[in-house]
């Protein structure tokens, strides 16, 4: 009986393949993540380009002008953004616009939202800022009454408008009025 004997590469070619094949892995998983990280930061990108050009078109503004203009912000299947303003005497505006007037685009209508990763603002040249009218509605507790059978409350609700303008999938139209202390900015339907 003859007893074969083993390559002596072997092993050399086993650790080799193997080493191969975690680097291609590795390889395969960072390029995933690549993937990942544009597809989610698209949105995000887009906010900024919106908010540049939105403030483009006010600093193209002359004081006393108002303009009209359509515009596509970022829309997201799992993030909704919002429009919002502060004046640098609003006590409400977030860190971010420091001592500043400013507008926001940020994932949430509250000035809170603004705060995080997903809020981006820009410093704007008026005293005050003021977003006339929103483009939805949100449904706030108006009253709360004991209920007649038992310690239920009953709620009664209001719709109210924010003072943020929602972005949508198509197209929205804002109008922007540009005075010597107030900047103005409404959606037009």
């Amino acid at each position: 009986m003859k007893v074969k004997k083993k390559d002596k590469g072997g092993l050399i070619t086993d650790v080799t393949s193997l080493i191969i094949a975690i680097i291609g892995i590795s390889l395969l998983f960072f390029g995933f993540y690549q993937l990942y990280k544009v597809i989610v930061n698209q949105d995000s990108e887009i906010a900024k380009k919106t908010l540049n050009i939105i403030e483009a078109k006010i600093n193209y503004l002359e004081e006393g002008q108002t303009g009209k203009f359509p515009i596509k912000g970022p829309k997201g299947p799992d993030r909704e953004w919002y429009l919002l303003g502060w004046g640098k005497e609003n006590s409400e505006r977030p860190d971010k616009c420091y001592f500043d007037s400013c507008i926001c685009i940020c994932e949430g209508y509250k000035p809170e939202d603004c705060q995080g990763r997903y809020g981006f603002c820009r410093k704007v040249d008026a005293k005050d800022v003021k977003i006339l009218e929103g483009n939805f509605e949100i449904k706030k507790p108006k009253d709360v009454q004991t209920g007649g059978g038992g310690n239920m409350p009953v709620v009664e609700y209001e719709y109210v408008t924010p003072k943020a303008i929602k972005f949508q999938e198509n197209l929205i139209e804002l109008q922007v009025k540009k005075t010597k202390e107030i900047l103005e900015i409404s959606y037009t339907k």
